[in-house]
């Protein structure tokens, strides 16, 4: 399968903190590639810069080893931490996007925001620069 499920792990004590995903990896009628990017963390593990560091392996695997012309995420407007992980990797805002069910709530229909990156902003370094890679060496390995 092309997509991939990671379990993040904190290093000091291997505890569980979160997860995150690319997947829905499909082609556009334009023959272009795409898939999605996501990540769920722990409220104990917000803000100590898990997400971005798990996002951007992800970000680069999609580019690098599958190929991607575009990787599209989304997050809850209610939730603009997350959309600042998207942002520091690059992605632009997009027009337009659903608002999407939240399994947290019940399965609530939330305002969400959808944004973008392509592989040639990814390659132009659109993404601010990486402070961590112990996540892409996991992938690679």
């Amino acid at each position: 399968p092309d997509g991939l499920t990671l379990a993040v792990r904190r290093r000091s004590d291997d505890a569980l903190v979160g997860c995150a995903s690319l997947d829905d990896v499909h082609t556009y009628a334009s023959g272009a590639r795409g898939a999605s990017v996501g990540y769920w963390f722990a409220r104990t593990a917000w803000g100590r810069g898990y997400a971005t560091e798990a996002a951007r392996a992800l970000v680069a695997h999609g580019f690098d080893e599958l190929g991607l012309d575009r990787v599209v995420g989304h997050h809850f407007v209610e939730n603009p931490a997350s959309g600042r992980v998207l942002a520091k990797l690059g992605f632009a805002e997009m027009a337009y996007a659903a608002p999407q069910t939240c399994a947290a709530r019940g399965g609530e229909a939330l305002p969400t925001r959808a944004l973008s990156l392509t592989r040639e902003a990814w390659e132009a370094g659109a993404a601010e620069p990486a402070g961590n890679t112990r996540v892409a060496a996991a992938i690679s390995s």
